[in-house]
């Protein structure tokens, strides 16, 4: 007899095997920018990371961490990959598992070929799409949230196989652990949990009003979410949910209705609430409403009188579906209810974990939970701005702009139209097809897809000046959308045996290879297997700073890397690290000061300090002093020059000191001295040729040959920037000097190395070029790429005209007038471009002049005169017409 389940859970963990080894051809050797340094740092030294905190996550990476690897990134880098394998294998599981409740009997391996191409192809969408593969290869929580999503999809279908009602609850229970314990990874992992209710509804339908009944304590929950403290909004419905099940757990308040006959047209009876339960929760409420509003304000009062309709309205469905007989009293056995909360509250317990390493001082505690009010705040995220779906933060047109072209991005690399619009044809068909076999499943699939999608979208409201591509939050709804390939391509292999076996070989060959497509393109996209650019990034910045010194940093990139090496390789642990982004919150500066960086500010005084507005007595504007200010300000005064402090070239406001900053290469030192843009000549050598090391970049080996193997993304490569910014510097101090041409141009192109249209190398190999060698023909490439690559910068421009007035001009010398012509006209295209946006550009009026009459353009001659008696100045004389 053929056994279907068996090929099917041989296939599954087969897919989930070749995930496995792809993932780990292709994971990360060592730590990568964004949360990973964070992650593995956290995990390593058992400390606590940003809000929500992650435990579950830690405490994971810390077993890891202990696997003898070659270090500990690749061993917690191993987490995501095993996480993102596993996932492979559950749906595919999950998808046998729907498939089973259409597919009829199965008494071969061709009877069953459409399930199997149903799963296979699925993986291989899931599996080999961009994000899903990125976050399975670095220490990041999303693979072992996707996990848990796998997990709990596939239980509950478990759950649905279990024979007619009432079904056992042991998976139900395991789904509730796993939907908490989740929390403790990421809130992502109950995306899906209402899909879950709706399928289990619609397998039991007396489930509806205990969900109902419920509906006022999640309400208290969602108050809390929005910092309203637990004791106003969020306790009223608590209480009203309170008030409702104990009325309905105790048999004499309300007994047991009396079922009549399905054909009688007599409603069930069905007690009413007494009025002393009313009008105790009436008051209640009201209380609780003026309590809420004079503390918080009108909108958490209209966050509560919303919470309090809903409420109202699931309470008055339960009521009324009772009444007509369309549900049954909650079948729901108290000792089920007590399992599943209990569970629940045990998965939660893990958040202790908190509270108690928060007391020890890990190296890392962000946040510093060490009470119970903290947990709760840093697991709801009070540190960050709150989600608001109203005002949009960009048109909602161009959010969904937005999150289109991150789908754009996951199953194809090309830009081809049809190689993008492809798998979503197929995923449409697997939609129709999934809809037509079995509408259970489909409902819960939709609805879950909806709450990835365009739920997450509305939640968000994300902006189009993220400070990343935040692709990698969609990945639910990819998985969503591969899932419904999956079902295509078996519908398509089933519809294929009327057409003969021969066909249908051939058209599931066709859909594997189609569904292999994504691998084949985002393979060298997320090959990170050479990858060792933010490892050396962080590195350079910190291997070679004076003994003791304070490294001001700006944001995770230059800061995770370094909190990686200090605390995980023990690298320069003499060097304090002082984030700009963290510093703004008090309870950074307390940490600060504990581990003895200089401040003046006593620990009552940091407690007690907030930004504050300040009115400049001479021009009577409002400028905001924030926490970081202050913090900067006296860190640099109480120290008073005896520790060497830097800034890290990343930061973008010095505050007030970049006069006194002097760059060293990845960093600028504070000195006394004052200047600009000064530059340590000897020091920056130094590293940027002997010290620094460009691994995955640049091969200085090989003639300083570019690494294009390594895919960058848009941020690393903006951090790459930083290397030309070095390169460029020493260009431009030797071109101050005649005789260091030779070794400005030098300087110039290694910077290109690094970013090749970066813009004051391209700026000085004009001028160079240009200007002081007469080589106008070399100048012009150089020329173009500046245009090119900062069109909205006016000094290219002039820098691109000019090239081609003194080609036009060379030309005109050797009496190649023809050959002259188009460079002249080009140099006035340019001139007038800037001349458009900056009419007070004086410099320009004289050689545009020239090449007006040079072309005989006496009409935008006499225009560009009545240009310079408008904005001209007053005290300078007029061109002169020749």
């Amino acid at each position: 007899m053929y056994q279907h389940r068996r090929t099917n859970r041989i296939i599954g963990w087969t897919m989930g095997a070749l995930s496995f080894i792809t993932y780990i051809l292709t994971t990360a050797p060592v730590v990568a920018f964004w949360d990973n340094g964070e992650f593995i740092a956290v995990g390593y030294t058992l400390g606590i990371g940003h809000p929500p905190g992650s435990p579950v996550y830690t405490l994971l990476t810390r077993l890891f961490g202990l696997l003898p690897f070659p270090n500990v990134a690749v061993a917690i880098n191993f987490m995501s990959v095993i996480a993102g394998a596993l996932a492979v294998s559950f749906f595919y599981f999950a998808l046998a598992k729907m498939a089973r409740r259409w597919e009829g009997e199965i008494r071969s391996f061709a009877d069953g070929l459409p399930t199997y191409i149903t799963g296979i192809t699925a993986s291989c969408f899931i599996a080999f799409s961009f994000s899903f593969w990125e976050n399975a290869l670095e220490a990041e929580v999303y693979a072992t949230n996707i996990l848990i999503m796998a997990a709990t999809l596939w239980l509950v279908l478990r759950w649905s196989e279990l024979g007619s009602a009432p079904r056992t609850r042991k998976h139900l229970y395991l789904v509730f652990y796993l939907l908490a314990l989740g929390v403790g990874i990421h809130m992502g992992s109950l995306l899906w949990a209402p899909a879950f209710l709706v399928f289990m509804i619609l397998f039991e339908r007396n489930y509806i009003g205990s969900v109902l009944l419920a509906i006022p304590l999640m309400m208290g929950f969602v108050l809390m979410s929005k910092n309203i403290e637990w004791w106003r909004g969020p306790l009223a419905m608590w209480l009203i949910g309170l008030g409702l099940a104990v009325f309905y757990a105790i048999p004499v308040l309300w007994p047991t209705p009396v079922k009549l006959p399905k054909r009688s047209k007599a409603k069930v009876f069905v007690p009413a609430l007494p009025t002393w339960l009313w009008g105790s929760l009436v008051v209640i409420e009201v209380l609780l409403l003026f309590a809420t509003l004079s503390r918080h304000g009108g909108s958490a009062a209209g966050l509560f009188v919303l919470a309090l309709a809903i409420s109202a309205a699931a309470i008055y469905c339960f009521m009324h579906l009772t009444r007509i007989g369309v549900i049954d009293r909650p079948q729901v056995p108290a000792r089920a209810l007590l399992a599943a909360l209990s569970l629940t509250l045990i998965a939660l317990s893990v958040h202790a974990y908190l509270l108690i390493r928060a007391r020890l001082n890990p190296a890392i505690n962000e946040s510093d939970p060490r009470t119970w009010k903290i947990v709760f705040e840093v697991m709801r995220r009070a540190q960050y701005e709150p989600m608001r779906f109203f005002p949009r933060r960009t048109p909602l047109l161009n959010q969904f702009r937005i999150v289109w072209g991150y789908h754009k991005m996951q199953f194809s690399s090309s830009s081809n139209p049809i190689a993008i619009i492809a798998p979503y044809l197929l995923a449409l068909w697997g939609f129709i097809a999934h809809a037509r076999k079995d509408r259970r499943t489909f409902t819960m699939m939709a609805i879950a897809f909806g709450m990835a999608s365009l739920g997450l979208l509305m939640y968000l409201n994300i902006s189009d000046h993220e400070v990343r591509s935040r692709e990698y939050f969609w990945v639910p709804s990819y998985v969503g959308l591969a899932l419904w390939m999956g079902i295509g391509s078996g519908a398509i292999v089933e519809w294929a045996k009327e057409l003969g076996k021969h066909w249908r070989n051939l058209l599931a060959v066709a859909v594997v290879i189609f569904a292999l497509m994504p691998f084949i393109g985002n393979f060298q996209r997320n090959d990170r297997s050479d990858n060792y650019v933010a490892y050396y990034y962080g590195w350079n910045m910190l291997s070679f700073l004076d003994e003791d010194a304070i490294l001001i940093t700006n944001g995770d990139n230059d800061t995770f890397p370094l909190w990686y090496l200090q605390q995980v390789e023990n690298l320069r642990p003499d060097v304090d690290v002082v984030n700009l982004s963290l510093i703004q919150i008090n309870w950074y500066l307390k940490q600060l000061k504990d581990r003895g960086v200089p401040l003046s500010f006593t620990y009552e005084q940091i407690e007690e300090m907030h930004p504050y507005w300040v009115r400049d007595p001479q021009t009577q504007q409002l400028s905001l002093v924030t926490l970081r200010d202050l913090g900067i300000h006296d860190i640099i005064a109480t120290n008073e020059f005896r520790r060497p402090i830097y800034f890290a070239v990343t930061v973008d406001n010095f505050m007030g000191y970049y006069d006194n900053l002097e760059l060293e290469g990845m960093v600028f030192k504070l000195t006394t001295k004052t200047g600009r843009h000064m530059v340590n000549e000897e020091r920056t050598w130094e590293n940027v040729f002997d010290n620094y090391r460009y691994d995955s970049i640049v091969d200085v080996n090989d003639d300083w040959r570019v690494v294009d193997t390594v895919k960058k993304s848009a941020s690393t490569a903006r951090l790459i920037t930083n290397y030309a910014a070095g390169f460029s510097r020493l260009g431009f101090a030797a071109m101050q000097d005649p005789d260091r041409t030779d070794e400005a141009i030098m300087l110039y192109t290694r910077a290109l190395k690094f970013a090749p249209d970066y813009g004051p190398a391209l700026n000085g190999l004009v001028a160079l070029y240009a200007a002081r060698l007469l080589q106008p023909e070399k100048a012009l490439p150089f020329a173009e790429r500046l245009v090119a690559s900062q069109p909205d910068l006016m000094e290219a421009w002039v820098r691109y005209g000019g090239v081609h007035l003194m080609l036009a001009e060379g030309f005109q010398r050797h009496g190649e007038t023809e050959e002259a012509q188009p460079h002249y006209e080009i140099a006035m295209e340019a001139y007038e471009h800037v001349l458009n946006m900056e009419p007070q550009r004086y410099d320009l009026y004289p050689p545009l002049l020239t090449i007006y009459q040079t072309l005989g353009k006496a009409d935008k001659l006499n225009s560009l005169m009545e240009m310079w008696r408008m904005y001209g100045p007053t005290d300078e004389s007029e061109p002169v017409v020749k």
